[in-house]
């Protein structure tokens, strides 16, 4: 038994190598026609079993290549599927004027497409069959149009329409579920991100461009409020801009000075752009990192700046005194005997 052979007529090359390999992979052979025209040419030496066509192609679409194929009496047999999106409903009564057997939307389950393909196959002799064709006019959607169609062309066709309504129908109904899911996930989603913000120990606002709270967690309410409450709708309790990575120092409402760590990002906060800032208190961590600076800039015994400290700080003075024009004066003291004193007291 010979293969069956297919033209496949779409201007798209990528989309064209995908159905090509689809196609081959079940065993038939597939010639690539890049257009209309190209098609006609290939038709004039050849002879498909079945043609698939795309409608949408510059210069000649689907419906005018099916139609002059038909005037061909050599492919008046020759089934022709036209590959459409379907986006509107004068779709199937344009392909059945044009004389078009079956038709398949896109994007196309290739599963079905293959299906769809077997089962034209399997009715072409019943098609060589027909009887005489029926030529009838119809009206719809305002305009009117002629089918020269057999009856079998016709259940044929309305077949492949109810096919497709029904495979739409079902991707819609998988479409929705997988939809429903991905919402509940983004409800839970949701649900825990606003218990990671409730339970963090860093103080974390949400404010819009006019610096106005629109959320505060209570780490939050307990760095900046006695009653720890009432910072929504409040304005920012900071002056300094904290747009980007900082170390900020504040007061706590009882007066004690509180190092921040303040980070801050854009986000999409009850549908609207908002900036979130994290403020983590590094207090102890500041304070030792300050008291080892002391330590590694004085001497232990007197408290006063030792080599390092003295090197750094003459070279601030020397800048700030070239900076503001003044003049500078060192004082050089030398002390007798202080290895005495050092051993001694």
């Amino acid at each position: 038994m010979s293969s069956i052979r297919i033209l496949l007529v779409e201007d798209s090359i990528t989309q064209a190598m995908r159905l090509r390999y689809v196609l081959e992979a079940e065993g038939f052979d597939v010639d690539v026609a890049a257009n209309g025209a190209d098609a006609l040419t290939f038709l004039e030496n050849n002879a498909p079993d079945l043609i698939i066509s795309d409608v949408m192609m510059p210069k000649m679409n689907g419906y005018e290549l099916c139609r002059k194929i038909r005037e061909n009496p050599r492919y008046k047999e020759t089934p022709i599927m036209l590959v459409t999106t379907l986006s509107d409903p004068t779709d199937v009564i344009r392909a059945l004027e044009a004389g078009a057997d079956n038709f398949t939307t896109k994007p196309y389950n290739e599963q079905a497409l293959i299906s769809r393909i077997r089962y034209i196959l399997a009715n072409a002799e019943i098609r060589k069959q027909r009887g005489s064709e029926i030529g009838i006019e119809v009206f719809f959607s305002g305009k009117k149009y002629f089918i020269n169609s057999t009856r079998i062309q016709m259940i044929d066709f309305l077949l492949s329409t109810y096919e497709s309504a029904i495979q739409k129908n079902q991707e819609l109904f998988i479409s929705n579920n997988k939809l429903k899911e991905a919402l509940d996930n983004i409800i839970t989603l949701q649900r825990n991100y606003r218990q990671l913000l409730e339970t963090s120990q860093d103080a974390i606002l949400v404010y819009d461009k006019d610096k106005m709270i629109r959320y505060a967690n209570p780490a939050a309410h307990a760095l900046f409020s006695k009653e720890q409450k009432g910072l929504i709708g409040a304005r920012l309790p900071i002056e300094e801009d904290i747009s980007t990575q900082k170390e900020i120092e504040i007061k706590d409402p009882y007066g004690n000075t509180i190092f921040l760590d303040a980070r801050s990002v854009s986000t999409d906060w009850d549908n609207e752009t908002m900036t979130l800032s994290v403020l983590r208190d590094i207090t102890e961590s500041t304070q030792l990192r300050k008291e080892l600076e002391q330590i590694s800039l004085t001497d232990d015994l007197t408290g006063l700046y030792n080599r390092r400290g003295f090197k750094i700080l003459s070279e601030r003075m020397i800048k700030l005194a070239r900076r503001l024009q003044a003049n500078m004066f060192i004082l050089f003291g030398d002390m007798d005997g202080l290895k005495t004193i050092n051993d001694t007291l």
